[in-house]
């Protein structure tokens, strides 16, 4: 059909300006090879586009994989649940994940002792009182009863529990808090005027910012 056309395009052309037949036929030869030639520099760029645009999907989604890929911690669930042990979790679990990995409470179990809301730590112990339990301090201190304090909704008095904060350092927290807005991470409290890094590693496991 592409070539009938073509043909015609050239009588045409020597028809109408009486050029010599051997000068129209060269012409539309050229014309010809200039069509093919640009259909396969067309045909043969395509598909290797194609190609490296999928690549570089494939590639792009491996490293968003890498980057989701949850890190393991290690908590001791004990107290008043069906199995205490030392469960692994992902990072981002919540004390409730822990209770249930544990089999669920006993009848026992009093749960208004504890923030089910509150995000696992590496390390933690949650620990599950009974109902009337006078609870030991030192479980208070490595429990999640007593830790860990959230930066972004913790009094003064609560942040004075915290070892090395005192009043003056507890009311700094909260004033940089309501000044800067909540706290991205426990990173911010080096931002704090009175705690450096000395400071910092010995509270940094017994606080989140949630």
């Amino acid at each position: 059909m592409v070539l009938e056309k073509i043909k015609e395009f050239i009588e045409k052309i020597f028809d109408e300006f009486y050029l010599p037949k051997g000068q129209v036929y060269a012409v539309g030869a050229l014309v010809v090879l200039l069509i093919l030639g640009s259909g396969i520099l067309y045909y043969r760029s395509k598909p290797t586009v194609q190609i490296k645009e999928i690549k570089e999907i494939e590639s792009t989604e491996g490293l968003e994989e890498e980057a989701e890929e949850p890190k393991e911690i290690y908590v001791h669930v004990c107290g008043a649940v069906q199995y205490a042990d030392v469960y692994v979790f992902n990072e981002g679990d919540r004390v409730k994940d822990a209770i249930a990995k544990a089999g669920g409470i006993t009848e026992e179990a009093n749960l208004d002792a504890l923030n089910l809301a509150a995000k696992l730590i590496d390390g933690q112990k949650v620990y599950v009182p009974k109902v009337g339990e006078n609870i030991p301090a030192e479980i208070l201190e490595s429990s999640s009863v007593g830790i860990p304090v959230n930066l972004n909704s913790a009094t003064c008095k609560q942040l004075e529990e915290l070892p090395g904060i005192g009043e003056v350092i507890a009311q700094r927290i909260v004033d940089y808090r309501t000044e800067h807005g909540a706290f991205e991470s426990i990173d911010g409290l080096l931002e704090v005027e009175g705690i450096g890094s000395k400071k910092f590693e010995s509270i940094k496991d017994k606080v989140v910012a949630n």
